[in-house]
């Protein structure tokens, strides 16, 4: 796979954008203004609220499978979606689930593809940091007559991430819309993502003694320990309203995933005296596809003020992989923050494993709506799942299952402004693979069947300002790793809380998002038991808090922005021994919005970290890696 762009061809691509000129697209992008709840919003590369799509109520709904694309079911492989295929995404969990057609206990993301409307656009954004990290990107769209619609998108980043740890990232996008009567619309899409030069950053597993205390400022993994993969999605979308009250919506995908170059840098058994055993893990090429879709049906009957639909939907997926083989070196003791290099191993790759995985859910649904009282939903799947695995040397083995899946909730317009709801849904999820510091490593796990309940309340203050308060219960098996380095089950993990939404605008021109999730993570099972596995779940915190302003006086050119969150203290093992200190984070940023000629332009600054609180993150695999430092960016964004 080629990866090496020129950054004169990639400007000169951007300067093209010039000769179009377009409606306004991106340079009035804001999560804030607009947010409806606290609960996840992005746009572009901004994020608020207190979930996104790799945390929601302390699980990940990208790992456990439940991604949308414009609500059609999506198996994506590879973890990371271009940004140039979608516009930004909103996390559906709680009251935000209320109505959307087969939610999911871990919740679901919901991406929106970029583009494919019917006017002219070209957007070119320029980015500088943070520190010396660059980007380009231009995005854009064009009529073409007789209800079709061309979009395209091309985007170069040289990422930064903390000082000295660098990776690139080159991607682009086409697509082709066709609008026509009945509301009928398909489209096609092609997108791909080439991650290249992408240093494997060292990450540390705590031995029992306690946290490290070096706070490395410069990048000091190998320079031989580079990661390259390439993405790839194709997909065609489809919709018509083929008689009154009818609707047909379909969708069929294809992502794949090939990892050319993949490392792993640990330091296995680091404690306060900054020292471990450092073991990189080279892995031979790694390789996943899945066609993915779905097809549904939607009849709506009106009676009155209520309005009755009905849905049928079939999902379904099919997954092929290619995995293991790995290549492990030992370096013995070395010291955490060290940038000595290391001499380059020779390889010894060894045959992988294939995976084959086959899912179909066929499913019916029931939305009533009755207009001043409330509403209700019900749905019913039925998923059948079958894999099979082929390991080197060893004959195939299958395993199947089917299971009925359900899901309920209402909710009731007790006032004007007050609206009380409940929900309880099942569902069948993936568990995610199994991380390099395990000795099952690579392999992807079966799904796991989980619950989730919740009820709560929202109360408009005003039309635009409302509060959401909820509680909720999240049941699942625990996945980690165990005491014999395997990962898998181990036991039952149960999330039970609080959670708290404000959104809307508080004073002319101040705009606040503020949410809080207050919670009792709960591991229970044999192994807690034993005093093998803690009560508390890995990575898992009881308190998080967020809160988002953005204040922009009349309708001027500038606006100022800021944003805190908090986190409690969480386990860095899973046995509990070792504890990550609780966190508090600010950011600071700014907007100024003028012309370049007929083009909008907005010049968008901004800090993260504020006070350069140094601190650590946990993976599910009990890895650690330390949070971002200061950092600043800035970028131009340009309508032409």
């Amino acid at each position: 796979m080629q990866m090496k762009y020129s950054r004169g061809a990639l400007a000169a691509a951007a300067l093209l954008a010039c000769a179009f000129p377009a409606y306004a697209q991106r340079a009035e992008e804001n999560p804030v203004v607009g947010a409806g709840d606290a609960f996840g919003r992005s746009i572009g590369a901004e994020r608020i609220g207190l979930y996104n799509d790799q945390e929601v109520r302390g699980f990940s709904p990208i790992q456990a499978g439940n991604v949308r694309l414009d609500g059609l079911y999506y198996d994506h492989q590879g973890g990371t979606i271009s940004p140039r295929l979608v516009q930004g995404s909103t996390v559906r969990v709680g009251l935000t689930a209320q109505g959307y057609l087969f939610p999911a206990p871990t919740g679901v993301v919901d991406y929106a593809l970029r583009g494919g409307g019917p006017n002219q656009t070209v957007s070119v954004n320029l980015i500088a940091g943070p520190y010396e990290g660059w980007g380009s990107e231009v995005d854009g769209g064009l009529p073409i007559g007789g209800g079709l619609s061309v979009n395209f998108g091309l985007g170069y980043r040289h990422n930064e991430i903390a000082p000295g740890d660098v990776g690139d990232t080159f991607g682009r996008t086409a697509g082709l819309t066709w609008r026509g009567d009945r509301n009928a619309q398909v489209r096609v899409f092609w997108s791909a993502l080439d991650i290249f030069g992408d240093n494997a950053t060292p990450v540390l597993l705590p031995s029992t003694a306690g946290l490290p205390t070096a706070e490395p400022i410069q990048f000091y993994g190998q320079n031989w320990a580079i990661n390259e993969a390439g993405l790839m999605s194709l997909g065609l979308l489809a919709a018509v309203d083929p008689a009154p009250g009818w609707r047909v919506r379909a969708g069929l995908f294809r992502s794949e995933v090939e990892q050319e170059r993949n490392f792993a840098d640990l330091f296995r058994n680091v404690g306060p005296e900054n020292f471990g055993d450092r073991v990189i893990v080279a892995n031979a090429e790694q390789q996943a596809g899945s066609t993915s879709g779905e097809i549904r049906v939607s009849r709506t009957f009106d009676e009155g003020p209520r309005r009755h639909v009905v849905h049928g939907s079939l999902r379904g997926r099919s997954v092929v992989s290619l995995r293991g083989g790995a290549s492990v070196a030992s370096f013995g003791r070395a010291e955490v923050g060290d940038p000595a290099a290391l001499p380059e191993p020779t390889y010894q790759f060894g045959p992988r494993t294939r995976d084959e995985l086959d899912q179909y859910s066929p499913g019916v649904a029931y939305d009533g709506f009755w207009r001043g009282l409330g509403e209700a939903n019900l749905g019913v799947q039925r998923t059948v799942y079958s894999k099979t695995v082929t390991r080197p040397g060893a004959a195939p083995t299958t395993a199947e299952e089917a299971a009925w899946l359900y899901n309920v909730g209402a909710a009731w317009r007790a006032t004007p402004r007050l609206s009380i709801y409940g929900s309880y849904t099942e569902g069948l999820e993936e568990s995610g693979v199994a991380p390099d510091n395990a000795t099952n490593r690579g392999e992807v796990l079966a799904p796991i069947r989980t619950r989730q309940r919740d009820v709560g309340l929202r109360y408009a203050i005003r039309e635009d300002l409302r509060v959401v308060a909820g509680v909720f219960e999240v049941e699942k098996p625990y996945v980690a790793l165990g005491a014999s380095n395997q990962f898998g089950e181990i036991g039952v993990v149960r999330h039970r809380g609080l959670e708290l939404s404000v959104a809307g605008p508080i004073a002319p021109g101040l705009n606040l998002v503020a949410g809080a999730v207050l919670m009792d993570p709960q591991v229970t099972g044999e192994a807690v038991q034993a005093d093998l596995v803690g009560p508390d779940p890995i990575g898992q915190t009881d308190r998080v808090l967020r809160l988002n302003l953005d204040y922009r006086p009349g309708d001027g050119p500038w606006s100022v922005d800021f944003g805190v969150a908090h986190s409690g203290e969480r386990p860095a093992r899973v046995d509990n021994r070792v504890y990550i200190p609780a966190r508090t984070t600010a950011d600071v940023g700014a907007r100024y919005r003028f012309r370049i000629g007929e083009a909008r332009a907005a010049l968008r600054l901004s800090v993260t970290n504020v006070t350069d609180e140094y601190g650590w993150n946990v993976t599910g695999g009990g890895a650690l890696f330390p949070t971002f430092p200061r950092r600043y960016t800035a970028a131009l964004v340009t309508d032409f």
